[in-house]
């Protein structure tokens, strides 16, 4: 298998010492989940697992880890590329996800919005400048408060209510 990587940039409050112990913990955690010693398939080690790309100081005095996760583990939409690149890992207070890089390959997956700017403007009549959008909330308000808000929306001028 041709391998393709997304590359994701964590940045973590440790020990420069600790670091590589960190890089193991996340690009193992964001690929397969599990201790690598349960994985027994080869095709598995070698082509899912997380790979470490580089280790050092972040600006800010946090080290910087970039993993390269296999583009075969974010797929097959948005909420596993997002469970794949932060996942269990954001239970960690001390890390963060900084930066991703997304290979050509994935972004074809991802055609964009299905409107486009075009779409909403016509579907608005707003030819130019900002269109507004909001969410009805809170979840759990009834339908009458619901309707109460969507009309004070609307005659406040904004252009696409969502829910």
């Amino acid at each position: 298998m041709n391998r393709i990587d997304i590359r994701a940039t964590y940045r973590v409050r440790c020990a420069p010492e600790e670091a590589p112990a960190w890089a193991d913990a996340i690009r193992v955690e964001q690929s397969v989940e599990m201790p690598l010693a349960g994985v027994r398939d080869a095709r598995i080690l070698e082509d899912i697992v997380g790979r470490t790309l580089a280790i050092g100081p972040a600006p800010d005095g946090r080290q910087q880890i970039e993993i390269g996760l296999a583009l075969a583990t974010a797929q097959p939409g948005v909420a596993q590329l997002m469970n794949m690149l932060i996942g269990n890992t954001s239970l960690h207070e001390n890390v963060e996800l900084a930066d991703v890089q997304f290979p050509p390959e994935l972004l074809a997956l991802f055609h964009g919005p299905r409107q486009g700017v075009a779409g909403l403007r016509a579907l608005t009549g707003v030819p130019r400048g900002p269109i507004t959008c909001t969410a009805l909330k809170p979840q759990g308000l009834d339908v009458r408060g619901l309707a109460r808000l969507c009309r004070g929306f609307v005659h406040g001028g904004m252009h696409i209510i969502k829910d």
